[in-house]
Parts: structure tokens; C-alpha cells; sequence
């Protein structure tokens, strides 16, 4: 993970979507998505993207309404401890961001009925805790990001950022 354009990305997978008919079945959720990072490391530059899948498109009503999409999925990224105890160079870049799913698209409805509401977007939370840069040199540029977004949907999803402790 060490270069400065260098972004990996941890993506959840989309829901399924709803079965069709008379009776059309929900989208299903997207999957859930998280990184977390314990102890020291000595990189200049860490740059992750998590993001809960998006839910399911609702399943299409022959004889009725259409069915609900399925919920986004949440994103969590978590770095605790010691972080960055020896950057490699002078400049330092950390950059976390985490978007929750938005929620699946409701099913269509047959003719003279309403499709199903789109699904709840997903929650995004970004934690960076403790003694987060123990640098051993005097440093030059240094930028800490950690970007929570939440999901749409029929109910928007959460987001929290945090930076908290020892943070230079």
C-alpha cells in the first residue's frame, strides 16, 4: 500500500434483486463492508475506500404494487493504536473514506399501481483513534482525511467521522 495515487478499494457486494409476480419479493440487502487497522506501520501514505453494496431493486408487481429495494449496506473503517510510527519520508497522507449503499430502487407495479419505495441507504462510519503519528523526523506536509458518507435512500443512512487522541 505504500505510492501516493494508490487507493484500495473494498467494495460490498449488491443485493439481489426481488422476485416478480403476484406476490413480488423484496430487493435484497447489500453486503456490509469493513477494514480495521491495529498497531504500528511505517508507510507515507495509506488511502482507503470501504463501501457498503447497494441494495437489491424490489421485485415487479403483475397484479399490484411493486416491492420495497433492499437496504445499501454499511460502511466501516477503523484504524486504533500507533499508526504511522515511522513515515518513510517527510510528507504523510491519510485519507479514509467510507460510503454506505444506497438503497435498491423499489420494484415496478403493474399498470394502475405504485412501484415499491427504494430501500434505506446504508450507515458510514470512519474512526481513526490513539496515538495516530509518532513521527521519528521532522515533518513537512501532513494530511489526516477520514470521510464518512451516507448511503440514499427512502431514509438516508448515517455517517460519522472521528479523529480523536494523540492525533501528531
Amino acid at each position: 500500500a505504500r505510492g501516493w495515487n494508490m487507493v484500495t478499494k473494498i467494495k460490498g457486494t449488491k443485493g439481489s434483486h426481488g422476485t416478480n409476480g403476484s406476490h413480488p419479493g423484496p430487493g435484497g440487502n447489500g453486503e456490509d463492508k469493513s477494514f480495521t487497522q491495529n498497531g504500528a506501520i511505517g508507510l507515507d501514505s495509506m488511502s482507503y475506500e470501504v463501501t457498503g453494496g447497494a441494495g437489491g431493486v424490489g421485485g415487479n408487481g403483475t397484479t399490484g404494487n411493486g416491492a420495497a429495494g433492499g437496504n445499501g449496506g454499511n460502511a466501516n473503517i477503523t484504524l486504533n493504536g500507533n499508526i504511522f510510527n515511522n513515515p518513510a519520508t517527510t510528507t504523510l497522507t491519510v485519507s479514509m473514506t467510507a460510503p454506505g449503499g444506497d438503497g435498491g430502487l423499489g420494484g415496478t407495479g403493474a399498470v394502475g399501481f405504485n412501484p415499491g419505495p427504494q430501500g434505506n441507504g446504508g450507515n458510514a462510519t470512519v474512526n481513526i483513534n490513539g496515538n495516530i503519528l509518532q513521527p521519528n523526523k521532522t515533518m513537512g506536509n501532513i494530511t489526516l482525511e477520514g470521510i464518512a458518507i451516507g448511503g440514499q435512500g427512502t431514509r438516508d443512512g448515517n455517517a460519522s467521522a472521528t479523529l480523536s487522541g494523540n492525533v501528531v
